[in-house]
C-alpha cells in the first residue's frame, strides 16, 4: 500500500474544531438583516471594503451595495441566533455536522435541493451521531425493499459473481478516495476502507492500481436508484427527518425546524 495510509489520530466522524455558528448578523442597504454569516466570512466583506460595522460584539455589519436578492428576509429560520449544541443531548464538546438527508441520496437530488441544504444540517455530538448511524442504516434497509433497490446496489451489467463485484467496486471507491482525501479521512474510518481493500484485493495491492482498474460490470448505487423513482420528493426528505425526530428524540432542536419544509 502507499503512504496515503499515513496514521492519524481522530474520531469516526469529523469533529468541529470551531463553532459551526458565529451568528455574525449581516444587514442590506435598506437595513433589512438578510443571512447570519461566520466571522471569517463578515471580516473578508469588511477587508473587501463592502460593509461597515455596525456593533463589534456581537459582529453586525452593514453591505454597501445594492445586493441581488433579498437573501432570507423574513425567514424566520435562517434569521435566527443559532446554538453550538448537540441537539440531541445538549452537548457543546466533540460536535460534528450531521446531514439529515444523508449524502447517499442528496447527491442525486435537483440542484435547488442538494446545493441549500442549510436546513437539514444539525449538530450531533460523535455519540449521537454513532447512535443514529444504526437508525438511519435501518431506514437504508427498508427503503431497499420497498423500492427494489438493495443498499449495495443492483448490477446494471455483466453477468459474474455479484458479490464479488461489488467488493471489488467499493474497493476502488475506496482506493479512489484515499488517494484524493487521505489526511482529511477520520482514522477509524480510513482503517475500514484499507481493510476492505487489502480482503478484497491482498494485502500488496496498490493503492493506484485498484482506484484505476476496469471492471466488468456496472452498479447503479441505492441512492440513484430511488432518487430517480422518487414521485415526491418533499415527501422523502419529510421521511429522513420524521425519522430523525422518532429515533432520536432531540430535545434541543433549532427553533421553526420543521419536518414539513420544503427542499430548501
Amino acid at each position: 500500500m502507499t503512504s496515503a495510509f499515513k496514521e492519524t489520530k481522530s474520531k469516526h466522524h469529523y469533529i468541529l474544531k470551531r463553532n459551526l455558528y458565529e451568528n455574525c448578523k449581516v444587514k442590506n442597504l435598506a437595513g433589512d438583516v438578510i443571512f447570519f454569516c461566520s466571522t471569517k466570512r463578515a471580516k473578508w466583506y469588511l477587508n473587501s471594503l463592502l460593509a461597515t460595522v455596525i456593533t463589534e460584539s456581537p459582529l453586525e455589519i452593514q453591505l454597501n451595495f445594492e445586493t441581488k436578492g433579498d437573501g432570507n428576509v423574513g425567514d424566520k429560520f435562517y434569521l435566527q441566533h443559532r446554538k453550538n449544541l448537540c441537539v440531541v443531548c445538549g452537548a457543546v464538546e466533540e460536535l460534528t455536522r450531521h446531514h439529515v438527508i444523508p449524502y447517499a441520496f442528496r447527491k442525486f437530488l435537483p440542484g435547488n435541493i442538494k446545493n441549500h441544504s442549510y436546513h437539514d444540517i444539525l449538530l450531533l455530538c460523535v455519540t449521537c451521531h454513532e447512535s443514529y448511524e444504526q437508525h438511519a442504516y435501518d431506514l437504508k434497509i427498508k427503503l431497499g425493499e420497498e423500492y427494489d433497490a438493495p443498499v449495495d446496489g443492483v448490477i446494471t451489467h455483466g453477468d459474474n459473481n455479484k458479490e464479488a463485484h461489488i467488493d471489488r467496486h467499493k474497493a476502488r471507491g475506496y482506493a479512489r478516495t484515499l488517494l484524493k482525501y487521505a489526511d482529511k479521512i477520520p482514522a477509524e474510518r480510513r482503517d475500514i476502507l484499507i481493510a476492505h481493500i487489502k480482503k478484497t484485493m491482498g494485502a500488496e495491492a496498490d493503492l493506484k492500481f485498484v482506484a484505476e482498474m476496469p471492471l466488468e460490470m456496472d452498479v447503479k448505487v441505492q441512492g440513484e436508484i430511488i432518487v430517480s423513482k422518487l414521485v415526491n420528493i418533499d415527501e422523502f426528505l419529510h421521511r429522513w427527518r420524521q425519522h430523525f425526530i422518532d429515533t432520536m428524540k432531540p430535545r434541543y432542536m433549532p427553533e421553526y425546524w420543521s419536518v414539513s419544509r420544503g427542499g430548501r
